[in-house]
């Protein structure tokens, strides 16, 4: 019955993900914009994908901008079909440029949580609160009791944000350049003011 119950989500979020519009993933946090990623805006994320930010990172830095080209329009055609959306975040008010965040395997069961902000936005809590803007909005969007979140072992500060949105480790697997660890993170509950973010 289980099984059938998690096929029948992953169904209704794929049903979900197809009706949605870019316009329905602008999210607002009190501090931060967020909202699909855009060709506009690869230039000013080429330049942010350092070596020290891509540490903890499943990929390395693209060694040019036209092979980040290839990356970035990979993007788009997740976005479009709504597998994968890719949110940049901007600082509200001076619309600067401080990462982008992740909702994968948005037509799964719990879909996936990431984020990068960079290197020299670091210190401010940007991360914690785009993280849980996209969440937020995601759990009222999504038939989904929780969301994936791995981050590298070492890496502490994204582990104590996944906990701090009441995550949980429940997996570690092992990558080719680190290990990780999988928090899983209950989706939010909506009843509750949540005060993190609106959406448009």
């Amino acid at each position: 019955m289980s099984c059938i119950l998690l096929l029948s989500d992953a169904a209704r979020n794929a049903q979900a993900m197809q009706k949605m519009t870019l316009d329905d993933w602008t999210i607002d946090s009190p501090r931060l914009h967020l909202r699909p990623f855009t060709p506009g805006d690869a230039d000013e994320a080429f330049v942010a994908i350092t070596p020290g930010l891509t540490r903890y990172m499943a990929f390395e830095p693209p060694p040019s901008k036209e092979a980040f080209v290839a990356v970035w329009r990979t993007w788009l055609l997740t976005i479009a079909d709504g597998t994968d959306i890719t949110l940049v975040i901007r600082r509200r008010g001076d619309g600067v440029f401080l990462g982008l965040a992740g909702l994968h395997r948005a037509r799964e069961v719990e879909p996936e949580l990431g984020i990068w902000i960079a290197e020299v936005m670091h210190g401010h809590g940007y991360g914690r609160e785009a993280v849980a803007a996209v969440w937020s909005a995601a759990s009222g969007r999504l038939r989904c009791a929780a969301f994936r979140y791995p981050v590298a072992e070492r890496n502490r500060s994204s582990r104590a944000l996944a906990e701090s949105l009441g995550g949980q480790a429940v997996a570690r697997e092992q990558g080719v350049k680190y290990t990780a660890i999988v928090y899983r993170i209950p989706a939010a509950m909506h009843r509750v003011a949540t005060d993190v973010a609106e959406s448009r």
